[in-house]
Parts: structure tokens; C-alpha cells; sequence
């Protein structure tokens, strides 16, 4: 229940006693939610009104859904994403339509960002916000949105000061002692270490994210 940056879980028995159960003494209320967070997610990947269509949800899939005049699209991903950051996005309309189609472009994606609608590039992704293309969309219209992935840092402030959280673009890396002994004092990362990262499928050793 409680991860802290130091890396150190403790239990729930002995974090959070109020949650305490004697049939399982290990489950807590995150873990009951994390199930509705995934059915959630239906709900947040595509959100659309009257006038704009949003695209949250980055991953391999096929997202049925509505335009903002009520008519039905599907939204096809072919991405590895988030192992790379190369998504590409082909709608699927039953006929064309002016609206807002808006990217979710994430905080992280600092820099070298793209973008190709039907193979012609355009500009002024910004992180943090949605890049928004008005236009008449058709069937068959297709995205090629590139994102920044890289590892970066988040610094922790007050109790936390001196260390740090790592990340490889949207995912936040943890030490596995499944694979490798984490010593008392925590781990000690060098920059260049994790610059020269590389992500792999798993089946080699020593590498930084399976």
C-alpha cells in the first residue's frame, strides 16, 4: 500500500491496521480498486461533446465511439507504445464530418514531438496540452504522431529530498529483487547509466525494463 521513494514497501497490516482483515491481512482497498480503474478506462480514452472529439488513451486497439454529430467511428492504434513512442492512428467513419479532433500530448514528451496527418507534417505540439486539427475528417484519414519517449526524473522535495523517481517516458521504473539484490541503503544511479539504457523484450540479461 505504501510504496515510498526509498523503494521500501511495507505491509498493510502494519501501514494501514484500520484496513486490516484476519482472512487476508495483505489486501487493502487499492487493490479492489485497481479493477474498476481499468473499466474506467473506457471512459477516459475516448471523450467527446458537441463539438470536439479527445483521444487520451495511447496502445495498441480499436476504440468504437461517436463523432460529435452522433455518427459512429472507430479509431484504430498500430503502436508498441509505450516501448516507443510511434503511434499510428487510421479512422474509421461511416461519413466525413467537420469537427475537433484533439491528441493528448503528455508532460513528459519534452522534446521531438511529431506529427504527419495523411503523410503531410505539421507543427506546435505542445506537452502538457492537446494539439487540436480542425478539418473535414474522411474514412481512411490517417495520424502518425511520434512521441518524445526518454527516461527523465522526478526530484522529491521535503521528506523526500535526495531522491529521486525514475522514469522511461509515461512509465515509472522500480527495482525488481526478483533480478537483482537492492542493498539496505536503496540503489545509486548514475546519469550516464541510465542514458545509455536500452529496453528490450525480456529475453536478455542486465537490461533496465523488461
Amino acid at each position: 500500500y505504501n510504496t515510498p521513494m526509498n523503494g521500501s514497501k511495507g505491509s498493510s497490516q502494519e501501514q494501514i491496521a484500520f484496513q486490516y482483515n484476519s482472512g487476508s491481512p495483505d489486501f487493502n482497498c487499492c487493490q479492489a480498486n485497481a479493477a474498476r480503474g481499468l473499466g474506467e478506462l473506457s471512459q477516459w480514452g475516448v471523450l467527446t461533446n458537441n463539438t470536439d472529439l479527445y483521444l487520451n488513451y495511447y496502445g495498441p486497439s480499436h476504440a468504437h465511439s461517436y463523432t460529435p454529430a452522433g455518427n459512429p467511428i472507430t479509431i484504430h492504434q498500430e503502436t508498441n507504445y509505450p516501448k516507443d513512442g510511434a503511434i499510428k492512428i487510421t479512422l474509421d467513419l461511416e461519413q466525413n464530418e467537420t469537427f475537433n479532433f484533439n491528441l493528448r500530448i503528455p508532460v513528459w514528451a519534452m522534446q521531438g514531438n511529431t506529427l504527419k496527418i495523411n503523410g503531410e507534417s505539421v507543427s506546435g505540439l505542445v506537452p502538457g496540452e492537446y494539439y487540436t486539427m480542425n478539418r473535414e475528417w474522411k474514412n481512411g484519414d490517417t495520424l502518425e504522431l511520434n512521441l518524445d519517449i526518454a527516461v527523465h526524473y522526478w526530484v522529491g522535495e521535503k521528506n523526500f529530498a535526495g531522491k529521486t523517481s525514475v522514469y522511461y517516458g509515461p512509465i515509472l521504473l522500480a527495482y525488481d529483487t526478483n533480478y537483482n539484490f537492492l542493498p539496505a541503503s536503496g540503489a545509486t544511479l548514475q546519469t550516464s547509466d541510465l542514458e545509455n539504457m536500452k529496453v528490450v523484450d525480456g529475453s536478455e540479461e542486465g537490461c533496465w525494463l523488461f
